[in-house]
């Protein structure tokens, strides 16, 4: 693999490896910077000044990665839209508590622009998506929802064709070139 080297039986990322992995997370601090600045002038803009962007983005985290999870593994279903009211209410519930005396159409306008916020957000999503998968992981529920899905797969020539060669003349040498 061009990713990895091995030096004295031990493999260690390639320099190229490790600039790549490097130019990832700095795109990510600068995505997540950015969501914290944009949530908090909107907060702060609104008159919601006293939760954080830390807060909100959590119960987004949560939001997303129930969508992913209720979408993607257990498939859309009828308990789909009360889950999602349920994911939302959450948030409703923690704007709220901070804001108690907010009116129902100030409460529902917030949140909207709150989750438009997170929607445009690149971050966000790919984040909770990861988290997720994470969760499927541990829990064994990855290889379930890979065998138990249809799924297209696309095959590269630098891979399908030494596997035509091969599956025509087994015994055959191939030297890639």
């Amino acid at each position: 693999s061009d990713a990895f080297e091995c030096r004295s039986g031990q493999y260690y990322l390639t320099p190229d490896t490790r600039e790549r992995i490097d130019a990832i997370k700095s795109d990510a601090d600068v995505q997540i910077v950015h969501l914290h600045e944009e949530m908090k002038g909107y907060l702060e803009g609104n008159g919601l000044g006293e939760l954080t962007p830390d807060e909100i983005i959590e119960s987004l985290v949560g939001l997303y990665t129930d969508y992913f999870d209720r979408n993607l593994v257990n498939g859309a279903d009828v308990r789909s839209d009360s889950r999602e009211k349920a994911a939302v209410g959450i948030l409703k519930d923690k704007i709220k508590a901070k804001y108690p005396g907010l009116g129902e159409d100030a409460l529902a306008q917030a949140t909207k622009d709150i989750l438009q916020i997170s929607a445009e957000s690149e971050y966000l999503v790919k984040w909770s998506t990861t988290q997720m998968f994470t969760q499927m992981f541990k829990a064994n529920t990855l290889e379930e929802y890979i065998t138990n899905s249809v799924m297209d797969v696309y095959l590269d020539t630098q891979v399908l064709l030494p596997l035509i060669c091969n599956l025509y003349m087994p015994d055959a040498q191939y030297h890639d070139v």
